[in-house]
């Protein structure tokens, strides 16, 4: 009986023609890693074949080539079935068949595994070819004298036998019997010793390993950690080498600057690197990738340039003693790991785009792990900004990477310090009653505070870029100079930071700010620099400049991050009011520390930013105690509550700023009245089977739309399908340069050059631009540009100029050219009534690249239910019919004005 009739549907057959005289047949059973392992099989089937010709077999005839059915029977009649013996499983990896000679008779034989000690079937399906496994006998001997068969058969059924075809690789017709040969141990063995054999163990073994999630999110974890301790340490040097050269004089102005020049050389050289690097690293990174994990790939945003840039940036903007932050960063930095990791390496995650986005939603998890050691917080904080939807089979991903990134992380630590302790960053010892009940009158309205800190913030930022791009980049000095607006506000902020102008506690690094303040004891007593003045005008003064000196900060073109300086912003403040409350109370029972209004305050103002609950337990993994779990929550809904009905997040702000194509949530109650009708764009570009090249020209010349759709008819309109903007450019060119065909060869030395050239630039232009993206998928230039907005547009439509009008160019310049240059004026006007006579034939749809299943949506679909489509399924464009006719079409720019519409109205 054949093994073909007891395979599962599952099961593929591939044939192939590995050789030019000897067809193979390779069944591959990969046993869930892809098809790496049967690259290698393959690749000894070739080997094989070629060993078989060479050994004086004759060449498969033409009929098995050319009829399967023939070559079906061939191999049915050479096969042969083999039971399991004593309730043991034969190991299935992969069945060769070559056929011996022209008649079809004698095809490769075969011999089957099999296992002793009642090792089930399927178990065996698991073990791979082990020359050191008893149970795992396989034959692949490679030498004439023995034969050398790879077995095959499906996935098991319990309870049933497990057939095997056997192949002859041997050429002789004889198919022996495992039982009947006592020297098969020591054939499977020198087989698999052999070059080939060790090379199939090899290719299997590290696809197995390069096809593994534990593994590639393991090395993510690792790598993430061992750079992120090199940029801490890098910056830990820059800033104690920085302080230590400041006080090498007692001189408060020689001090001052040296501490100015210090800071604005290296911010300079940051800001300088990352120009000339790569533009992508400035900033965060997570606005960009939160477009990124809707479907959207931005152009160069995972370059290597970029990770070069991104670690330099932030070490040097950084270690100029500039307190920005590292969590975007290093978010970022995870994120280019997992895709240069998946590209070169663990292929199967590049090939699959949406295990790959699986995979940096989990670096999102890495980056904040490893700056703050969090790994519970970190998995929420990236599940929060990053994720509109989040698979929960992703969870053990994130946690996984998470916290081998975190323990990498502070075991690195530990071993530089030379602690021996592994410690939370920011640890405190509260005491367990460390709060009244009463107190949560004022932690409320302390997480009130922070909600609206944070939304004056995120405000405020955004109003002064505004004021940027409009005022400060039209003055022709800052305009003309890239490195001027840099210069004026490093030196701003490095006076403020200078500790000279302001005051000793402006010259504090965070992290001793927040020790300072988290601290039980008293704060002038933690640090003297506090009183200046006095305590309550110094928290006041630095809350205040804090919160300009962020935002001036992060406009900066360096890479950096946000979120750990508001932290210490809201910190300033809950300690403020916990002084004040000591002093009202200044004899308390229990409870009343000032220390734990600025951990409530801290987090109250960093969720306000954010617009995220995982600040709460980034502050317990951060301080290493949950005393304070009601207050902290408490503080923190409060804070999202109001910073929610204000103001967009910071990173969704930053993507309006930035234009990236992103949906925001629906916030109103009326945006859920509206239906795909009420927001479809009426006006539709499309193309129909009875369109014209011209048709085709005018709708590539004067719309920006990446997709067309694709109707029967214009009076019908049933949708056929959709077609790409560049499938419709080469279907013009090449309709086009038909009309090139039969000119003389002058005159194709001045149109066909230029049409050629211009043609490559063209393509050039289109996909540079296309691996950009806006709103509807249309080309855009890259949106870090400096270049003013009209000026762009101009340089977008020369960009994106079609060869055709290329052509025409060409022909009119000719005309004011030299004499001896000009074409023959008859063959000049021959060319232009072919153009015109080719554009007006019918277009030609088929065989071309239309996407015959595009997204439709019915016109009463509900927006709701639209903005759940294009988040889940991450859309740019969809198709709105109404009884199968295209009645409108829906991009990410409609849906998005449409929901910010609705939303700005009162």
């Amino acid at each position: 009986m054949s093994s073909r009739s007891h395979r599962p549907d599952a099961e593929v057959e591939d044939f192939e023609t590995f050789d030019d005289r000897t067809p193979v047949y390779a069944y591959e059973q990969t046993l869930g890693y892809g098809n790496y392992s049967s690259v290698a099989l393959k690749q000894f089937a070739k080997d094989t074949a070629a060993r078989l010709n060479s050994k004086g077999k004759q060449p498969a005839s033409d009929q098995h080539d050319a009829d399967p059915a023939s070559w079906d029977a061939s191999r049915n009649r050479a096969g042969s079935t083999a039971s399991n013996s004593g309730g043991g499983g034969g190991l299935a990896v992969a069945a060769l068949f070559a056929p011996q000679d022209a008649s079809g008779s004698g095809a490769a034989g075969v011999a089957s595994s099999s296992s002793s000690g009642g090792r089930r079937a399927d178990d065996a399906l698991e073990m791979p070819l082990d020359p050191l496994n008893p149970d795992a006998s396989v034959a692949l001997d490679l030498h004439s004298s023995a034969s050398g068969p790879l077995v095959r058969h499906g996935d098991p059924v319990p309870g049933t036998e497990v057939h095997t075809e056997e192949i002859d690789l041997r050429g002789d017709g004889s198919s022996a019997d495992g039982g009947a040969r006592s020297n098969k141990a020591a054939d499977d063995l020198r087989a698999l010793t052999t070059p080939q054999g060790i090379k199939a163990q090899l290719s299997y073994w590290v696809a197995a390993v390069f096809n593994n999630d534990w593994v590639f999110l393991a090395l993510l974890g690792m790598l993430t950690s061992t750079i992120g301790f090199t940029v801490d340490l890098t910056i830990a040097q820059a800033e104690a080498g920085h302080r230590q050269l400041v006080h090498l004089t007692d001189d408060k102005f020689l001090q001052y600057l040296l501490w100015v020049s210090v800071t604005m050389g290296v911010m300079l050289f940051a800001v300088g690197f990352t120009h000339f690097v790569s533009t992508n690293a400035i900033g965060s990174g997570i606005p960009e990738l939160k477009t990124i994990l809707k479907g959207i790939d931005l152009y160069h945003y995972f370059s290597f340039r970029t990770l070069v840039a991104k670690i330099v940036g932030v070490a040097g903007a950084i270690g100029s003693g500039i307190q920005l932050g590292k969590e975007g960063p290093y978010v970022h930095i995870a994120c280019i790991l997992v895709h240069k990791g998946s590209k070169h390496l663990f292929k199967a995650i590049a090939n699959n785009k949406a295990r790959r986005l699986e995979m940096l939603s989990a670096a999102c998890a890495v980056g904040v792990a490893v700056n703050f050691g969090v790994p519970i917080g970190g998995v929420l904080f990236a599940i929060e900004v990053t994720a509109t939807y989040f698979a929960i089979r992703n969870y053990w991903r994130g946690f996984f990477v998470a916290t081998v990134s975190a323990l990498m992380n502070r075991v690195l630590v530990t071993w530089y310090t030379g602690s021996g302790v592994i410690t939370p960053l920011y640890q405190t010892f509260f005491p367990k009653t460390s709060y009244q009940p009463i107190e949560l009158l004022v932690f409320i309205p302390l997480g009130m505070l922070g909600g609206l800190i944070g939304s004056l913030f995120v405000k405020c930022h955004r109003k002064y870029i505004d004021f940027r791009r409009l005022k400060l980049n039209n003055i022709s000095w800052i305009k003309n100079n890239w490195f001027m607006y840099p210069l004026i506000v490093t030196f701003v902020l490095a006076t403020v930071t200078s500790g000279v102008v302001i005051g000793p506690y402006m010259n504090l690094t965070q992290r001793q700010v927040i020790n300072n303040l988290f601290s039980q004891e008293p704060l002038v007593k933690v640090n003297p620099d506090w009183d200046y003045p006095n305590i309550f005008v110094a928290l006041l003064i630095f809350a205040f400049v804090k919160f300009f000196f962020v935002i001036f900060a992060i406009s900066l073109p360096v890479p950096a991050g946000m979120a750990f300086p508001v932290y210490v912003l809201g910190a300033a403040l809950g300690r403020f009011v916990g002084e004040v409350i000591a002093v009202i109370n200044p004899n308390p029972v229990e409870g009343w520390i000032p220390a734990s209004y600025a951990l409530v305050g801290a987090t109250s103002c960093a969720a306000g930013v954010t617009h995220t609950i995982a600040i709460a337990i980034i502050t317990f993994e951060l301080t290493g105690q949950i005393h304070h779990v009601i207050p902290l929550l408490t503080a923190v809904v409060v804070s999202n509550a109001v910073a929610q009905s204000w103001m967009l997040s910071f990173y969704e702000s930053v993507i309006q700023i930035k234009k990236l194509p992103f949906l925001p949530d629906l916030r109103k109650g009326r945006l859920y009245n509206m239906t795909a009708a009420d927001l479809m764009n009426r006006d539709l570009a499309l193309v129909s089977e009875e369109s014209t090249y011209a048709d085709i020209k005018d709708l590539v010349s004067k719309t920006e739309f990446s997709t067309f759709p694709v109707v029967n008819s214009r009076e019908a309109m049933i949708l056929i399908g959709t077609i790409r903007r560049d499938v419709l450019q080469r279907m013009l060119n090449e309709q086009l340069s038909k009309a090139l065909a039969g000119l003389g060869g002058r005159s194709r030395s001045h149109t066909l050059d230029g049409a050629v050239s211009d043609d490559e630039h063209h393509g050039d232009t289109f996909s540079s631009i296309t691996s950009n993206v806006s709103f509807t998928g249309n080309e855009t230039l890259p949106t870090d540009s400096t270049l003013p907005e009209n000026e762009r547009k101009k340089k977008l439509r020369k960009r994106r100029m079609p060869s055709f009008v290329n052509i025409f160019r060409k022909s009119v310049e000719n005309v004011d050219a030299p004499v001896e240059a000009q074409p023959d004026e008859r063959e000049k006007n021959a060319l232009e009534r072919r153009i015109h006579s080719l554009l007006d034939e019918q277009v030609v749809l088929r065989g071309a690249r239309i996407d015959a299943s595009p997204f439709q949506l019915v016109a009463r679909t509900s927006l709701a239910k639209v903005h759940s489509l294009f988040s889940l399924l991450g859309l740019n464009v969809a198709i709105v019919t109404s009884r199968g006719r295209v009645v409108g079409v829906i991009t990410m720019r409609e849906l998005n004005a449409a929901i910010e519409g609705a939303s700005a109205k009162p």
